[in-house]
């Protein structure tokens, strides 16, 4: 989750994430957005990128994505 809020500062698209909830029952990550970051809208696309470049499950719209993330070693407990 880090890593994504990251991303999103350094494309100036933090205020269209409201909050970050991790649901470690289904090791899954659910976004509220604001609503500039409607589905289809550049700031969504741009969100998703980032998500999906930082977060291995995430629920996006109502769909489980599988990011290209995946957890360095030393990261999992």
């Amino acid at each position: 989750m880090l890593s994504f809020a990251l991303g999103a500062a350094s494309e100036g698209l933090h205020t269209s994430v409201e909050k970050v909830f991790y649901d470690s029952n289904s090791c899954s990550c659910e976004f509220t957005l604001s609503r500039e970051a409607y589905y289809g809208s550049q700031t969504e696309s741009r969100l998703r990128t980032i998500a999906l470049r930082s977060i291995s499950q995430f629920e996006w719209f109502g769909t489980i994505c599988h990011g290209d993330f995946v957890p360095e070693v030393e990261d999992i407990p």
